[in-house]
């Protein structure tokens, strides 16, 4: 069983280089598209990085069984280990920080409002302060958020967190093509002072320095770090495969292990 062992670990292997190979070259149209926007770089560097660690593992595991090369395997089965303590350490991280935050419901409508405090620290911290902030405001301006506005009932988190202003602020629409917002003769109390000073109906402002602008990106985010956790177990699942075949595999190239299997010697 040992060439069958063998087979299995090389087309796992085939099928990560494959991977990474696709990552790499999603980072280099990325690159050579000649995007200048913040978004796009901070992804170009992790999927380069994430390409090249996934084609260089998968290349070392395919040397070490042809070439049998026992040690090569044991450097394999080590970074496949780190690679597994590294997805179930993102999973749980993940998770912890994701754990907390619910909209409030408004009657009539069809989206939910959120509430900036009720995300975590860490959250806030890494994306909606200071220049990170600023960052993502380039990301939402590049990925043109509020080019089109939809009717309040098909609006996205975002849309419906950075594209109007908050419906506690009372703001209604004026009847002209471009949707403006004005501010009805007699405002109501709000609790978002702040963010209905800070509404602008100028494209490349709306809410997007409102407070429930940042609390839909987190959102919006935390949504996606949720199903990001949920790949990242099944790749994890994946690398305990890969890791209990390399090990099988490297058994089978000892031969204090295997020069009596079935009458076989591998020297």
């Amino acid at each position: 069983m040992v060439w069958l062992t063998n087979c299995i670990f090389s087309i796992l292997n085939v099928m990560i280089m494959l991977l990474g190979i696709a990552t790499m070259a999603t980072a280099g149209i990325m690159q050579l598209g000649g995007s200048n926007s913040d978004c796009q770089k901070w992804l170009q560097s992790p999927l380069l990085i994430m390409g090249c660690f996934l084609f260089f593992i998968s290349l070392m595991g395919l040397i070490g069984t042809c070439c049998r090369m026992r040690a090569v395997l044991w450097i394999y089965s080590f970074l496949t280990f780190l690679m597994i303590l590294a997805a179930l350490a993102f999973v749980v991280f993940a998770l912890v920080v994701t754990n907390s935050a619910a909209g409030k419901a408004l009657t009539g409508v069809g989206y939910e409002e959120y509430r900036l405090r009720d995300y975590s620290d860490w959250l806030r911290d890494h994306f909606v302060s200071g220049k990170r902030w600023s960052k993502v405001k380039s990301c939402m301006a590049d990925a043109d958020v509020c080019l089109d506005p939809h009717e309040s009932k098909s609006w996205t988190i975002l849309q419906a967190s950075c594209c109007k202003p908050p419906d506690e602020c009372g703001f209604v629409k004026s009847g002209n093509k471009k949707a403006m917002w004005v501010m009805p003769p007699r405002p109501r109390s709000s609790t978002k002072d702040a963010d209905c000073a800070a509404w602008s109906n100028d494209p490349s402002k709306k809410c997007f320095d409102c407070s429930s602008c940042k609390a839909g990106v987190l959102e919006d985010v935390r949504k996606e770090w949720r199903t990001l956790a949920i790949i990242n177990l099944c790749v994890l699942l994946l690398f305990v495969l890969i890791y209990s075949v390399s090990c099988c595999a490297r058994r089978g190239i000892n031969p204090y292990c295997t020069k009596n299997y079935k009458g076989y010697y591998y020297p």
